[in-house]
């Protein structure tokens, strides 16, 4: 059975859903993220990489704020959201050319599961502006808690002193 009507043409804000797999799909590494190399040791291979995931961070609050107070109408907070998910994709990309899977321990790994915990957040972020649901911001603020929890590891624990 087919609808006389597009989906985007019934629901609002769903013009953003293809720029959004346009977005995922034009993804490539960022020049000039991070630095460092997986040959120096786990650490050193994510510190950059670590800072533009709190940058990232640190952005999603203040997009977050910005639509509460409506200094972005929900058009502008998608694409903000968007742009974000391009960088965490970005990190991702970089980190397992850096750091080759497995991972089990270290700050790679804690980058690897805070940058899950982050794309959930950005993606339920985005999905419930585009649905107008309010329980995906719930979930968006679950999974952003989770990605910041992991934070406290991505810092290399130096060796103990006898």
């Amino acid at each position: 059975m087919q609808h006389p009507c597009p989906a985007a043409a019934t629901r609002n804000g769903t013009a953003l859903i293809p720029a959004f797999a346009l977005a995922i799909m034009l993804t490539a590494t960022t020049p000039g993220i991070g630095s460092g190399s997986a040959s120096r040791g786990d650490g050193h291979a994510v510190q950059g990489l670590s800072r533009e995931f709190n940058s990232i961070c640190t952005d999603l609050q203040k997009a977050r704020r910005d639509l509460q107070v409506r200094i972005l109408d929900e058009a502008a907070f998608g694409n903000r959201i968007l742009e974000l998910f391009v960088r965490a994709d970005s990190i991702t990309t970089l980190l397992d050319q850096r750091v080759p899977a497995p991972r089990h321990s270290g700050p790679a790994y804690a980058l690897e599961w805070a940058l899950r915990h982050l794309r959930e957040s950005l993606r339920d972020n985005y999905e419930g502006i585009v649905e107008g649901n309010g329980y995906r911001f719930v979930t968006a603020d679950l999974a952003f808690k989770a990605a910041e929890a992991w934070k406290g590891s991505l810092v290399e624990q130096p060796a103990s002193m006898p």
